[in-house]
């Protein structure tokens, strides 16, 4: 089964957001040019796609338990990419900022990758109302 409908669901979209926003709450925890990179205590650090990848992935896991990626390539198919199009944050960022969200998260800094999160969330939220 394919992961990428339940994408689209109100609760799960969001949950993925604010999931994400939770992951980038600290600037310790993001990065630019690159989806997640190590950090040398072990952890890691994630750009604006990244944490929805990483979200994405929690949530799944958090509903499903680990067989949901047992056996298949589904977890190759949680990537922030395709993440990012399925929660709509590249029709947001495109109409907010004229760039992909990887653009804002690389070239306006971290302040302004959390704007778009925080705006974002906040539009889904009025439109589910």
């Amino acid at each position: 089964m394919s992961f990428a409908p339940e994408l689209t669901k109100k609760e799960n979209r969001l949950a993925i957001l604010r999931r994400a926003r939770e992951i980038l709450s600290s600037p310790l925890n993001w990065t630019t040019n690159d989806l997640r990179k190590k950090t040398p205590g072990g952890g890691y650090q994630y750009c604006v796609l990244g944490a929805l990848e990483r979200a994405a992935y929690d949530l799944r896991l958090a509903n499903e338990g680990p067989a949901a990626f047992a056996g298949s390539e589904e977890s190759d198919n949680l990537n922030g990419y395709k993440i990012g199009e399925a929660v709509s944050l590249y029709d947001y960022s495109y109409a907010e900022y004229d760039r992909k969200p990887y653009g804002v998260n690389d070239t306006l800094g971290y302040e302004e990758t959390l704007k778009m999160l925080d705006g974002y969330i906040d539009k889904v939220q009025l439109q589910e109302e």
